[in-house]
């Protein structure tokens, strides 16, 4: 192996991605035959799945090749025999089917949608060509694949197809039948002796299929199983046939196994090539959780985590239990010759190899994977390691070669100056933990056991999130009991400052983020209160040591809190001054006072509601230079926002990232360049995560153009935390339940390229609007921008009228409705203060005009992107009326007379009068009921049109002459 300090090259891009994944920690510990040995006489890798990624993991140099390309959590994998191809498949939406060449980690077949929603579990021939599958669905399908064949529809693959009976019963175990080298050298191996055997936790079958004739039949066995069993029996675990034989034999949860064989004694309803249960052998006293066949044994792995061998007549030949497994998930072997079991004695005395060939046990080396997440890598040799009685407990059989995640991930942290990433999970009411990975080296740091430390001694200490200080020197994490732990990041066992249990409520830490200077932290709980910290002389004496000093808290939100970010700015004496910010679920953006004295109570600066419908899910100081200091935040409407950290008003909105959901977690990445000097400030980039799946990057600064950020799906489910490497290169994911850690090397240049490419000035946001610059919808835009100049240059008259190429601002609001959009109030004021002060920091003075590529900008940006539909205000009335569906007409006049944006009453009357006609008294003609439907079709003109009635919007107009 290489030595430990060997560092590996990730710095490394494909050239088209924003983003490489480089590197993947833990795996799918929970899929039964999940993990595969590929080991050969030419290579050292096994192979498993993580997440939505399948790993070819070489553990000897301690590299990995990644195959990409699903976008659900693997559910089941197979391999070979001859290991060459391996088969993913995943089940959900967009599931995929695929076969990979194990040694060039290319995609050799895909097939889509397998079985409508994916596979539940899969075989894989002994010859390679053939895959079986079960699906997910009830009733439930069993498939018999050939991707070999050259074919372009996916359906064209299945060889046959049928319907498992008994859909109250779920078959979770499927193996093909397989056969010893003697049989396939000597015997016609075709599709008819291709058996399968599946299981449900109550039946078993066994499957015949042809090819040529397309049929699929089982063994109805049915009435001899329960007439074999006679009593209750635990349930069944997994069945597998006994090569060079006719027999077959499940395993139970009692560690029992039936014996099935076909049987010469013919009964009315029956053939000679039915398998029946033949005996019920007692192997083990736990569950036998995983059972395959290598040469002439049979093996089982159970659920105390060992691995025994069985010869033929089930008598034990081998064992390994003191392999600090759990329940054993999968075991595979070497694709080398067996190794026997005394073959370091062998080599001391060559005189004892004949007498002891015959009775010595003897396989290939093997991998067991367990669910307690770890690869163990086990040799015959390990047999006859076998520790005395009084030392079992220190002696370890075989080499662990990947160790993973036991529970979910809850929080990541990287270390600001080293390689080194933390990782840190648990499981409620049962176990934490915390582990630390040199990224560079690919090894997990040693450490005292975690479970040591007082804290977790505590109910319900689990950890939730978790942050290196800016200097690297503290390691803080904060748990579910609310409690906060500084921990010595040299030594994670080591406290560096006695717990902080600033509250007796027992509310859970949400997140922890530091001043740039690491002088001040903060933190933010499940109570929705904000909690100050900083680093100082306890009770402001010099004699005493500098620690962590609780400043105060404040439940200064009543939703829960989205987002906390530390600022800096320069007061009038020059100086700089840290500000602090938080914004909620309650739509608040609130500053606190850093400064205060008050230890009792953080103290409150300002308190603005700064949305009206949508709910802010992010923030972060705005780290570039505009003239004015600037809070960036994000929105569930998908829209990016900058306010003025004084006034709090709102500089500019635009739209963001649109796929995989709203932005919930941000970090700022710096990029400088090569040849930069000492005045030259970065390019500045954020990351970003979705509640679920999808991770990307923004170029900084924000207007709104879609070539400046990208996104790509980083996790199959939800993403609880990222990362960004002290260096800025890399990007670290974790992925709550999918058990794993990404680390993605982050490309600039890919962003770069994609930017040059969308076109400059106005032209991506021409692309914006459906049918580009020259569709029907820009051409309408232009039209109403020409008449809103004549409508500010007074329309009844016959006088030229000179019109400059601009709008008053306050044309705005009537520009947005002509083109379909129906801003508030209040966004029709942050539009046009957006337009207002747009270049103020730059020349002093304030814009009152709108030309046409700023109104296109503003259209683009502030436009929603999902318009409001018809469920939407059914849900709405409902809310409105307790589940009632409907609201009397006082009520609906009193709502739109007093909340909200408060209309007047000559302002309604006119409004209903243009919807619904004149009337001397247009609230006599409203029903006493006004149902959601009446609303939508009688005033607000809803209307359900054919699709093949739209009018196309994309319509292509004649393309202007070019200018001179």
């Amino acid at each position: 192996m290489e030595a430990d300090n060997a560092l590996f090259n990730e710095e490394s891009s494909d050239g088209i991605d924003a983003m490489n994944l480089k590197w993947v920690i833990g795996f799918n510990k929970d899929i039964n035959n999940g993990v595969h040995n590929l080991t050969s006489d030419e290579r050292t890798e096994i192979f498993y799945t993580s997440a939505h990624t399948g790993v070819i993991y070489n553990y000897e140099t301690r590299e990995q090749k990644l195959l990409q390309g699903h976008c659900n959590k693997i559910s089941c994998c197979a391999v070979s025999s001859d290991k060459r191809f391996i088969v993913t498949a995943d089940l959900g939406d967009d599931a995929l089917m695929v076969v990979w060449d194990s040694m060039t980690a290319t995609p050799l077949k895909t097939i889509f949608n397998p079985h409508g929603k994916g596979v539940y579990r899969m075989d894989i021939s002994q010859n390679g060509n053939y895959i079986c599958t079960l699906s997910d669905t009830v009733p439930q399908e069993i498939t018999i694949w050939d991707w070999s064949k050259d074919i372009n529809d996916d359906d064209d693959a299945i060889v046959v197809s049928g319907e498992v009976p008994n859909p109250d019963q779920k078959h979770y175990s499927i193996r093909f039948r397989t056969f010893t080298e003697y049989e396939r050298s000597e015997m016609d191996i075709d599709s008819s002796k291709l058996e399968i055997a599946t299981n449900s936790s109550k039946a078993v079958l066994f499957w015949k299929w042809n090819e040529q004739e397309r049929t699929l039949n089982y063994d109805d066995n049915e009435k001899e199983l329960k007439s074999f069993l006679r009593y209750a029996i635990d349930a069944f675990t997994q069945t597998v046939f006994i090569p060079g034989t006719t027999q077959a034999v499940t395993g139970t949860k009692k560690g029992q196994i039936i014996v099935w064989d076909m049987s010469f004694i013919m009964e009315a309803d029956s053939s000679p090539e039915q398998r029946k249960p033949m005996k019920l052998v007692a192997l083990v006293n736990h569950e036998a959780t995983f059972l395959t066949t290598q040469g002439p044994y049979l093996v089982v792995g159970s659920s105390e985590g060992a691995v025994r061998f069985y010869d033929q007549r089930f008598t034990v030949e081998a064992w390994f239990e003191n392999i600090k497994a759990d329940n054993i998930m999968s075991i595979s072997f070497a694709d080398q010759a067996p190794r026997p079991s005394n073959e370091n004695q062998l080599k001391n005395e060559p005189s004892r190899i004949d007498d002891d060939k015959k009775k010595i046990f003897a396989c290939p080396d093997f991998i067991i994977s367990s669910d307690n997440a770890n690869i163990i890598k086990l040799m015959s040799v390990h047999f006859e390691d076998i520790p005395p009685v009084d030392k079992k407990e220190q002696c370890f059989q075989g080499q662990t070669l990947v160790k993973g995640m036991r529970y979910p991930v809850n929080a990541i942290a990287v270390h600001p100056k080293k390689p080194l990433i933390a990782i840190a999970g648990g499981k409620q009411d049962d176990y934490s933990y915390i582990h630390v990975w040199n990224y560079r080296t690919r090894i997990r740091k040693k450490f005292p056991p975690f479970s040591g430390t007082k804290i977790l001694q505590v109910h319900n200490a689990m950890p939730l999130c978790m942050e290196f200080s800016p200097n690297g020197e503290f390691l803080c994490i904060g748990f579910n009991n609310g409690n906060l732990l500084l921990l010595d990041s040299e030594n994670i066992n080591r406290e560096k400052q006695p717990q902080i249990k600033y509250t007796e409520i027992a509310k859970g830490i949400t997140r922890i983020v530091f001043s740039n200077d690491g002088k001040a932290m903060v933190t933010t709980d499940k109570g929705d209160r904000v909690a100050l910290f900083k680093w100082e002389h306890k009770r402001n004496n010099p004699d005493l040591n500098m620690e962590w000093v609780y400043c105060g808290q404040h439940k200064s939100h009543y939703k829960r809190i989205t987002g906390v970010a530390f600022g800096e700015s320069i007061d009038e004496r020059e100086k700089s001054v840290l500000r602090l910010f938080s914004v909620g679920e309650d739509r608040k953006l609130i500053e606190y006072d850093t400064n205060s004295t008050d230890m009792t109570q953080l103290q409150i600066l300002s308190n603005n509601k700064i949305e009206q419908e949508h709910k802010p899910t992010c923030c972060i100081w705005y780290p570039v230079s505009t003239g004015e200091d600037l809070l960036l935040t994000m929105n569930n409407a998908y829209k990016i926002k900058l306010w003025n950290a004084n006034n709090k008003g709102c500089r500019l909105t635009c739209l963001g990232p649109t796929s995989g959901g709203p932005i919930v977690k941000i970090k700022l990445i710096a990029k400088y360049t090569d040849a930069r000097t000492a005045i030259d400030a970065p390019d500045y980039y954020l990351v970003y995560a979705t509640e679920e799946k999808v991770i990307g990057l923004i170029k900084l600064p924000v207007d709104g153009n879609p070539n400046k950020h990208v996104g790509l799906i980083g996790h199959p489910g939800s993403i609880t935390d990222i990362a960004v490497s002290g260096d800025h290169k890399f990007l670290f994911t974790a992925g709550g339940d999918d058990l794993c850690v990404n680390m993605w090397f982050i490309d600039h240049q890919a962003i770069e390229r994609q930017i040059a490419l969308g076109g400059q000035g106005e032209e991506p946001f021409e692309n914006m609007i459906e049918g580009g610059k020259f569709g029907k919808p820009y051409k309408d835009m232009k039209d109403f921008f020409y008449y809103s100049q004549i409508r500010s240059k007074k329309e009844n008259t016959t006088k030229a009228r000179k019109l400059e190429g601009s709008v008053p601002l306050g044309e705005i609001g009537f520009l947005m409705r002509a083109m379909g959009y129906y801003p508030s109030q209040q966004e029709i004021d942050n539009m046009i203060n957006e337009v207002k002060y747009s270049k103020f920091t730059d020349t002093g003075k304030v814009v009152n005009h709108l030309d046409m590529d700023t109104l296109l900008r503003v259209f683009v940006n502030h436009r929603p992107v999902y318009g409001v539909d018809r469920n939407e205000i059914r849900e709405s009335f409902k809310v409105l009326s307790k589940d009632i569906g409907s609201l009397p007409k006082e009520k609906i006049i009193d709502l739109l007379l007093s909340k909200g944006e408060v209309m007047q009453d000559s302002e309604l009357k006119s409004c209903l009068i243009s919807l619904l006609g004149p009337s001397e008294d247009i609230y006599e003609t409203l029903p006493n009921d006004v149902s959601a439907d009446f609303f939508l079709e009688k005033i607000l003109g809803f209307e359900e049109v054919p699709e093949d009635q739209i009018e196309g919007d994309n319509e292509i107009v004649e393309e202007e002459e070019p200018e001179n």
